[in-house]
């Protein structure tokens, strides 16, 4: 016969034993699930097509996205959609097309240049200059709306020249040394996940 004690002691035993038992099993269940959705994510990730220039990404095509390009010995461009990138090769929607052949790359809408950047400053300093002269003969001089050609015409000036080279791109890339097509693997440097 068991004293109190043992049959206590017994009941605890047990209940460290079924919770231990079915730790483990939601521990184990938990792993596998967290295996089998790192592996699903790491499928869903597709190598990119990346239009580099020197060490500077021009432009970057995931599966899906419209491609503009111009094979040699050809006249004008094409416009198909990328279904897979492979290493050495690009499969559009109509063909399996070697990076050897193409000769030109469309990066309408893609390209960002240094006057880019330098138009949005120039067009930024422009109204910026003209906003800080009235901010300052309304309030410091008490003047209101200055008309002074000597501050409205240099702001004009800067604002529409920055303007002008906002709207400035490239229309497409020539694919000759420095610029060369990459396929980018998840896990190259030059891969970026998400990017669409």
């Amino acid at each position: 016969m068991l004293t109190a004690d043992q049959t206590w002691e017994r009941k605890i035993r047990r209940f460290y034993y079924l919770f231990t038992e079915y730790y483990m099993h939601a521990l184990r269940a938990t792993l596998i699930i967290l295996f089998f959705a790192a592996s699903a994510l790491r499928g869903w990730a597709q190598t990119q097509l990346v239009l580099l220039h020197g060490d500077r990404v021009l432009a970057r095509y995931s599966p899906g996205q419209a491609f503009t390009y111009k094979l040699k010995k050809t006249k004008g461009f094409l416009v198909s959609y990328i279904i897979e990138v492979r290493e050495f090769s690009v499969v559009t929607s109509y063909d399996t097309i070697p990076f050897s052949k193409i000769e030109r790359i469309g990066l309408t809408g893609r390209n960002q240049s240094f006057l880019n950047h330098l138009g949005y400053a120039l067009f930024i300093v422009g109204v910026g200059y003209f906003a800080v002269d009235e901010i300052n003969s309304l309030l410091v001089e008490g003047y209101g709306f200055d008309n002074d050609p000597n501050v409205w015409e240099p702001a004009l000036i800067l604002a529409a020249s920055g303007v002008i080279l906002r709207l400035i791109r490239k229309k497409s890339q020539r694919l000759i040394y420095p610029a060369k097509l990459l396929a980018a693997p998840p896990g190259s440097p030059f891969y970026r996940p998400g990017d669409r």
